[in-house]
């Protein structure tokens, strides 16, 4: 990402042949990118939607609300092996792979009420993960450990506009 002054902000790939510029606008400002093993992301800050650079150089954008069930990605973990990625809207963590591809149509999993509002995560292992919360004091942030095949009990079905308001 580069900017100049007076200049709109640019998503450039530089390779061994010199530099391209996938993206510019302000929908760049304070956008998010995050590596995986096979494609790079781009959290576009304050939208619902995100893009991902293709091995070809190519940009997809995806809807983050639609395709996800997230409206505003305000955490974001990369596991170990760059396959996988955990994506959270304060109460919300959805898994994907490192497409944004889902990986469960059961939807996302809520946070339990106790929990608080994600403030932080990390994988373990790319089957473990931790998230933190933030509460008031007097009482202390919390963790929670989650695997992913335990979560398949508290999933919940992605919301669509219009069909479905979030809570």
């Amino acid at each position: 990402m580069r900017t100049q002054p007076y200049r709109e902000p640019e998503l450039v790939l530089y390779g061994p042949y010199g530099a391209e510029v996938l993206a510019h606008g302000r929908a760049l400002n304070k956008a998010r990118i995050l590596a995986t093993s096979r494609v790079f992301v781009v959290l576009l800050w304050g939208k619902t939607a995100a893009l991902i650079g293709t091995d070809d150089g190519r940009l997809e954008q995806v809807d983050l609300y639609d395709d996800l069930g997230l409206e505003h990605v305000t955490i974001h973990a990369v596991d170990p092996s760059g396959e996988r990625l955990l994506l959270a809207d304060r109460r919300r963590v959805r898994l994907t792979d490192a497409a944004l591809e889902p990986l469960s149509a059961d939807g996302w999993w809520e946070v339990p009420e106790q929990h608080g509002t994600v403030e932080s995560a990390v994988f373990l292992s790319p089957e473990e993960f931790v998230t933190v919360d933030r509460r008031r004091l007097p009482v202390p942030a919390g963790v929670r450990l989650d695997r992913r095949d335990c979560l398949a009990r508290r999933r919940r079905p992605v919301p669509r506009r219009g069909k479905d308001a979030l809570p």
